[in-house]
């Protein structure tokens, strides 16, 4: 069972976001999947964040990222979606197997990292929201 979190401490901590969030969601999946052997050391975990900005924060996370890159894809898994993705945006997202995609001006992750155990894979803005997803050593 995921549990969603709505405090933006430990984002603002490991991503460089802009001060005027409106909004977090959030939630930290665990990878490793279960294969009948001895697993080992799982100490990352996978990071889907769902961060609403007003106007403002949007004109300083383009300044501070470099500006807009090409539109990405930011896909969700299913399970993660029906907890992160308030359901008054879910019609921004299409889905697609066991997950729901959504296009839009994405960002470059590089520049969103904050600390070195952080991998921002997808930062892609849909509709009022930054829809990120990293890894979290």
């Amino acid at each position: 069972m995921l549990t969603l979190r709505t405090d933006p401490e430990p984002l603002t901590r490991r991503l460089h976001l802009p001060a005027q969030i409106r909004a977090v969601r959030w939630v930290s999946v665990s990878p490793v999947r279960d294969t009948g052997g001895v697993p080992g050391p799982a100490d990352f975990y996978d990071v889907y964040a769902y961060v609403e900005l007003d106007a403002d924060a949007w004109t300083s996370l383009e300044q501070s990222a470099g500006g807009l890159n090409a539109r990405g894809v930011v896909t969700v898994p299913a399970s993660v979606a029906a907890v992160l993705i308030p359901a008054e945006a879910i019609a921004d997202f299409t889905p697609s197997d066991a997950a729901v995609r959504a296009e839009g001006p994405s960002f470059n992750p590089a520049t969103l990292a904050a600390e070195p155990n952080t991998e921002v894979d997808t930062a892609v803005r849909i509709g009022g929201a930054l829809v990120i997803q990293m890894r979290v050593h």
